[in-house]
């Protein structure tokens, strides 16, 4: 069985124990990591200019 490892974070074990305990063989395709962590996540060098001058502007 291949299947993702989707919905509830750690909850693909639910989705592949009955497949394992009728021993089928399971491949679970990873979520991938996030680029990019905190806040905000600015899409382009115009958000970025926008938001440096909204930070600026509140110093």
């Amino acid at each position: 069985m291949i299947t993702k490892a989707s919905g509830a974070e750690g909850g693909y074990l639910e989705k592949v124990q009955p497949a394992l305990d009728a021993g089928i063989p399971c491949i679970v395709i990873a979520r991938p990591q996030p680029l990019v962590m905190g806040d905000e996540l600015l899409n382009g060098q115009d958000a970025f200019a926008g938001r440096l001058q909204r930070w600026l502007a509140a110093q």
